[in-house]
Parts: C-alpha cells; sequence; structure tokens
C-alpha cells in the first residue's frame, strides 16, 4: 500500500504553487482530497482554500458533490450517458453562468462547447 501524506498536506503539497489544478483528473491532489472530503464540498474546499483559485475550488466542488452522487454547481464535470457527452446533473441551472462568473469561469456554453470539441 502507498503511504499517503494527510488530506490537508496532500492538498497544500500539490497546490501550493497553483501550476497544477488541484481539480485535473488523476491528480494527486484530487484523489486525496476527494475521499477526505466524504461527500462534503464545504470540506474539500477548506482543505486547499487559499491555496487554490477560485476556479480550481469550483472544479474540486463539482467533483467532491458528483462523486457523492449530487448535482454539480459549476457545470465543470462531464460524462458519457446513454452514448452520449454531456454535462452532469447541475445544480439550479438558471444560476449556473453567475456562479460560474463568481468563480472566475467562462460561460458555460462556451465551456460545453469546447468539451464537446474534445470528446
Amino acid at each position: 500500500m502507498i503511504n499517503q501524506p494527510p488530506c490537508q498536506e496532500a492538498a497544500v503539497q500539490v497546490c501550493r504553487s497553483n501550476t497544477a489544478p488541484c481539480y485535473y483528473l488523476g491528480h494527486p491532489a484530487a484523489l486525496w482530497i476527494t475521499p477526505c472530503a466524504r461527500g462534503r464540498p464545504a470540506r474539500a474546499t477548506r482543505l486547499v482554500r487559499g491555496k487554490a483559485s477560485p476556479a480550481h475550488l469550483a472544479y474540486l466542488e463539482d467533483r467532491v458533490r458528483v462523486n457523492a452522487g449530487q448535482p454539480q454547481r459549476y457545470g465543470t464535470q462531464f460524462t458519457v450517458t446513454g452514448g452520449e457527452f454531456g454535462p452532469h446533473p447541475i445544480e439550479d441551472p438558471h444560476r449556473l453562468d453567475e456562479r460560474r462568473a463568481e468563480a472566475g469561469l467562462e460561460p458555460f456554453a462556451d465551456y460545453q462547447a469546447r468539451m464537446q470539441a474534445r470528446s
């Protein structure tokens, strides 16, 4: 078994420089933080607050929510369902772009177009 550092230490260690996004799929910080959050997005973001940008915190919060079976808030997490590529369910989609702007993220339509182009 790999000896993993405590959750906060891992988060700070990886996110300190802010050169590698904490939310990146397979990124060590995301792998340690997500289970440590135990489905509680507030706990996940508290672990790295001040160590990551608001945009990175939005990605992390969405990842924790999706992994816990909750709707995401920022529309950052996509999946394939029934052969179709699209976002995981989104909480209060009418306010999505407002939340994204507060986190420093581009409008959802622009992000979705980029994600669709990559799939």
